[in-house]
């Protein structure tokens, strides 16, 4: 039997339009860190952190969308994006 061992866990966050944030960034949580570029909100969470992954996504979807929301605030630019996440049904997000 093949052992799988989990190097990280990465989610992504997708948002419209591309160049909504003037810049990319890179955000640092304790437990992770998020990098916003070009439509694509990465975050690389460490497999230590499993058994709370919930609680911690359900933090990152809460923060980036303050974020998202004081942007707009400033720009008054409309913005979508697609909150994470979904567990299917191989326990991966979706």
């Amino acid at each position: 039997m093949i052992e799988q061992i989990i190097e990280q866990i990465v989610v992504e966050w997708n948002y419209e339009p591309n160049d909504y944030f003037e810049d990319n960034f890179t955000i640092e949580y304790d437990n992770c860190d998020i990098e916003i570029k070009s439509g694509i909100a990465t975050a690389r969470i460490s497999p230590v952190h499993k058994d709370k992954i919930d609680e911690i996504i359900n933090k990152l979807n809460q923060d980036l969308e303050s974020r998202f929301l004081a942007v707009q605030v400033m720009t008054h630019h409309k913005y979508k994006w697609r909150q994470c996440c979904e567990k299917v049904p191989s326990g991966e997000f979706s």
